[in-house]
């Protein structure tokens, strides 16, 4: 799909004499970024852990939340610690179980529900369960806002419940205690927390004065994995996280994730000076996070939960071998599910939103998928798994369709749903589907009376080929770590001859191309995914492209290299 091109503002001139020291490029990328004044960009450049990071007890209900688990625990009461499936819930689950080690209490159990048996959140078969087995204490996190009726049940029932989330609040939660960013008179100065980051918090107020100050920094490997797989912003209190989780993640002290990234052949290193590493978010986000998320999407979490908890290597190693395994298992799962989707192209692509369900599609896989249809159509994508008489599903987004906002316009035709404006999961009885389809549907017309707008592809710097130097490279690395909200810089330059041109990788999906500019300097360039799209190209065609720099290293050798992202001939 062809992509509009659109090109951010330059600084102004004030800006640049304003901060000299910085080059152009970068004087650029601050002013787009919204790092505008002397403070904000040397707390961008410099997050310092004790200066950047926010008090705990700011997060509303904190703690009464703490204050109700100390009391549990001065009564011998039994606990259930209720975490969600993905790398955020079993990292938030395992900090939980970290803070319960400190205190030396163990009358408490986890529970991770089954992603395609029970869903996403507090379900109502496993309250009760915990209602038998004398549990008075529920405390959730990453999950359980909107998960009234099941809170409501228990409360009624003498369990109390605190919910810890970090997911947008539809209603209001009768828990014992809700702590979420997102509550109405919360002062909390930063909304954009993970769940993991949410119950990092919990953990330091239940600890405060109980243990030797410092500990609570060498959870941050746990925080900044969530953070980059959850896709959260990484700017404000989430930048300092992830600065400082990547360096604990490399001195490697969690020995099932040292034996995961052993695994996903990632070789972690520690810069001698200052607390720098030379892992990325990408390293986080693309592999490392992938292979934990894996257990919830193919078979169970617990996988994960005891990978993260491991104590033996050899037990570290078998867990993490598996997740490999299963890991690929997902990918494999996801290509048929892509060439099932192609041969169903008519059936469901047309209309404001992609919908679509089958019995063969397992619901851990479908967000995957969605996100995928995402960016091929430019449409809000909706993909269900059709079980018995449920449907259970994944949602994701384009700008101007909020995933909350729409599946609460349905919500009569559903059991249960939730998420982010731009990512969501839903389920709903199958008497309703088609209803649930008709209503949605309408709701998309609505929301896009005048039509989607066509993607547009927001391009940060325009550069000549020739200001493409290792100078150049060095300059924008000084705004890593890069992720959501801080995202590599989208380069733009013109008047590139192709002189070489192949398809490569498994499937000869991509094009690796040779590029010549306008002084005959040559580049290498690769083109993701796009030999089917672009396999017109020919040697001698003049090209523009929007491109990531990057740098390929092959046997010692060093040189910089185009990751394209769009050509346009």
């Amino acid at each position: 799909m062809q992509k509009k091109w659109s090109y951010k503002k330059p600084a102004p001139e004030k800006f640049r004499k304003t901060f000299p020291e910085f080059s152009p490029f970068v004087q650029d990328l601050l002013w787009q970024r919204g790092f505008k004044t002397a403070e904000t960009i040397d707390t961008f450049f410099n997050p310092d852990y004790e200066q950047t990071t926010h008090d705990p007890h700011l997060l509303k209900d904190i703690d009464k939340a703490a204050s109700r688990i100390h009391k549990a625990i001065r009564g011998e009461e039994k606990i259930m610690l209720y975490g969600d499936y993905d790398t955020d819930g079993v990292s938030a689950l395992t900090i939980l179980v970290e803070a319960m080690g400190k205190l030396e209490y163990e009358n408490f159990s986890i529970y991770i529900p089954d992603r395609a048996k029970e869903g996403h959140g507090l379900q109502m078969g496993a309250v009760k369960k915990f209602i038998a087995d004398d549990v008075k204490l529920i405390v959730t996190v990453d999950c359980g806002i909107t998960n009234i009726e099941e809170v409501t049940y228990a409360q009624s029932h003498g369990v109390d419940v605190i919910v810890t989330d970090h997911h947008q609040i539809i209603e209001k939660n009768p828990a014992y205690a809700v702590v979420d960013p997102h509550q109405e008179e919360d002062s909390y100065p930063f909304d954009d927390l993970c769940g993991t980051a949410v119950a990092f918090k919990v953990a330091q107020v239940l600890l405060e004065g109980r243990v030797k100050k410092g500990w609570d920094r060498w959870l941050l490997d746990l925080v900044a994995l969530a953070t980059v797989t959850d896709m959260m912003p990484l700017t404000g209190e989430n930048r300092t996280f992830l600065k400082y989780g990547l360096y604990v993640l490399a001195h490697q002290r969690r020995i099932g994730l040292k034996e995961l990234m052993r695994v996903a052949r990632i070789k972690p290193q520690v810069y001698k000076e200052g607390i720098g590493t030379n892992l990325t978010p990408r390293a986080l986000g693309f592999a490392i996070g992938p292979r934990v998320n894996a257990a919830g999407r193919i078979d169970h979490a617990n996988t994960a939960f005891a990978l993260l908890n491991a104590k033996t290597k050899e037990e570290a190693r078998g867990l993490a071998l598996q997740l490999e395994k299963t890991n690929i298992k997902r990918q494999k799962i996801i290509e048929d599910i892509v060439v099932d989707l192609r041969e169903r192209d008519g059936e469901f692509s047309e209309g404001q939103i992609i919908m679509a369900g089958s019995e063969k599609w397992p619901v851990g896989i479908l967000g995957i998928v969605a996100g995928k249809l995402t960016q091929q159509y430019n449409k809000p994508a909706f993909l269900y798994e059709i079980r018995g008489k449920e449907f259970k599903g994944s949602a994701r987004s384009i700008p101007g369709f909020n995933i909350v906002e729409g599946l609460t316009s349905v919500g009569e035709h559903l059991h249960a749903f939730g998420g982010h404006p731009q990512a969501g999961g839903f389920t709903g009885d199958m008497k309703s589907e088609e209803q649930f389809k008709y209503a949605l549907h309408a709701y998309a017309d609505k929301i896009f009376i005048d039509g989607i707008s066509p993607p547009e592809l927001s391009i940060d710097l325009r550069v000549k080929a020739d200001q493409i130097t290792w100078q150049f490279f060095n300059d924008l690395a000084r705004l890593e770590p890069f992720g959501q909200a801080n995202p590599i810089p989208q380069l733009q330059t013109d008047n590139l001859s192709i002189v070489s041109l192949r398809t490569i990788g498994n499937g000869k999906k991509h094009l690796l191309l040779g590029l010549k500019d306008e002084n005959g300097k040559r580049w290498k360039a690769l083109f993701f995914g796009s030999a089917e799209s672009f396999g017109h190209l020919e040697v001698g065609n003049s090209i523009d492209i929007v491109f990531e720099l990057d740098i390929d290293e092959w046997k010692g050798r060093r040189e910089l290299m185009m990751k394209i992202i769009d050509i346009k001939e």
